[in-house]
């Protein structure tokens, strides 16, 4: 009977999330330092390994991988029921739940396993290609490894403890590499690409399994995980809203325009929303399970949340509205000349690049406060009106689809956070106030770059001229931002934080 209560005792400890408002503060701003000091280094050594995995590969390898991962992507829209998210948004939770959650995450991966595995030969001959069924059945197993982890991950996400995930992580992808370019070295081809996401996949949940240190109890149905699974069930409405959203404009565009089309408009997109949407991803990491801790403190919810938002547009808005004056050199300096006709695709998409870190703020409402259903109803009536512009704006080719899905996202922002911020402590019209020093500030530096480059076209040439355009975009970005009424408040306030991420 001791044993036993102490177990518990042990089990409740790895579930508690209380913090003094000072540690609280200090957790998360050096949480968000942490992981996004992470997501860079993540993104500088994979795509180091790429370029000499390119080298050792042939094409179609990296192809067939490619054609692979988008199946996977499709099953993984479910891949966790997003019950870990339940687990970090509650402010109070117990072994039992935690335990029968690990069960149901652990029974599902196994579900999705056996369904991607019963499905890969339908897709080898979808596709035509019997190679795909072997490598669908050796990453079908990441489904198993990644629900057996997600409760761990989730109990250090509602501990803080971002730095154990960020190092865990980090220390996982090494092993993968090392497997990957032994088997390329040795002729393995593909497999080199399929075993690295696998190994990366496998070592990450060990590590995690390590770290956390958790043990779940034997599976007890309880009347209070019904309200757990009816919040994961809306989160993972969402992915699959979201998911649908994503890829519908590549297949619109690919059905009306052709394979060029689609090219130059899937190359834009990478450029331009792909790298936001990497800093917007580890940043809402962060801030959705701080601002869960303090769902029972509304003004401290309500600064937390004025920070998070002014973080994000000051240094999420700068790049894009830079690139959109630049794009005419940029796109042709990385890329090649042969890459032309993206730059207007790529200026485009700018307009809902730019609004990104306001459009992200709703989720930041919803989710920490428990109420992902209003999300989920609002996601649902996007999502057919972007479909619909998609349709419309095909019409008129690549630009069309791209415009139609900036316009959509620009006019629907405001309504958005209204709906999102609606009988929550945050007011929505708060959010574009703090927002608005930044999103000026890189407007109107944005505008003086494009005069100066129009009065020096020298500066638009090269590297060095892009490096020289750049410096003098963060002065001018800066410099606004000093003389815009309030502007030295909000930016001392952004330099305060940014000390905690030391």
């Amino acid at each position: 009977m001791f044993i036993h209560s102490t177990m518990g005792i042990d089990s409740e400890r790895h579930l508690r999330a209380e913090q003094t408002a000072a540690e609280l503060r200090s957790s998360a701003a050096r949480a968000t330092g942490v992981v996004l000091l992470s997501q860079g280094c993540k993104f500088v050594l994979l795509f180091g390994v790429n370029i000499i995995l390119a080298r050792l590969l042939m094409p179609e390898d990296f192809g067939l991988v490619a054609v692979v991962t988008s199946i996977i992507a499709g099953f993984s829209l479910f891949n966790d029921l997003s019950l870990p998210m339940a687990t970090v948004q509650r402010h109070e939770i117990n072994h039992e739940q935690v335990s029968l959650l690990f069960w149901i995450n652990t029974l599902w991966g196994c579900a999705l396993a056996a369904a991607a595995a019963a499905a890969a030969p339908l897709f080898a001959r979808l596709y035509g290609e019997p190679r795909l069924t072997p490598i669908i059945l050796v990453l079908s197993i990441t489904f198993i490894a990644f629900g057996v982890g997600s409760q761990h991950r989730a109990l250090l996400k509602r501990r803080m403890r971002f730095t154990a995930i960020a190092v865990t992580e980090f220390i996982a992808i090494v092993p993968g590499v090392v497997i990957a370019l032994a088997l390329a070295r040795l002729g393995f081809r593909y497999w080199a690409l399929v075993y690295m996401r696998l190994a990366i996949g496998v070592f990450t949940t060990l590590g995690v399994l390590l770290t956390c240190g958790w043990r779940p109890g034997r599976p007890r149905w309880s009347a209070q995980v019904r309200p757990l699974l009816t919040f994961g069930s809306h989160l993972t409405g969402l992915s699959v809203l979201a998911f649908l959203t994503r890829y519908a404009d590549n297949l619109i565009i690919g059905w009306y325009s052709g394979e060029r089309a689609l090219g130059f408009y899937y190359k834009a997109y990478q450029m331009l929303l792909v790298p936001s949407q990497q800093f917007g991803a580890p940043l809402s990491s962060v801030v959705i399970p701080t601002l869960s801790r303090l769902q029972l403190d509304p003004p401290r919810f309500v600064a937390y949340y004025r920070r998070s938002i002014l973080l994000s547009a000051a240094i999420g808005m700068p790049p894009i509205a830079f690139l959109f004056v630049s794009a005419g050199w940029v796109v042709p300096l990385l890329l090649g000349n042969q890459w032309a006709e993206s730059v207007p695709l790529f200026r485009a998409l700018a307009v809902a690049a730019f609004i990104a870190p306001l459009d992200s703020g709703s989720a930041w409402v919803v989710v920490p406060l428990g109420r992902p259903d209003r999300q989920l109803k609002w996601s649902l009536f996007a999502t057919l009106l972007t479909l619909a512009g998609f349709v419309v704006g095909a019409r008129w080719g690549a630009f069309g689809v791209a415009l139609s899905f900036s316009l959509c996202r620009a006019v629907l922002l405001a309504p958005k956070l209204m709906y999102a911020c609606a009988g929550s402590p945050v007011r929505w019209a708060e959010v574009f106030r703090t927002a608005s020093h930044p999103a000026f500030a890189a407007l109107a530096a944005a505008a003086l770059l494009f005069a100066l480059t129009r009065q020096f076209p020298f500066a638009a040439r090269g590297v060095g001229g892009l490096a020289a355009s750049g410096f003098c975009f963060g002065l001018m970005y800066i410099g606004v931002w000093l003389v815009l009424p309030g502007g030295r408040r909000t930016l001392k306030s952004l330099v305060g934080l940014v000390r905690y991420l030391r």
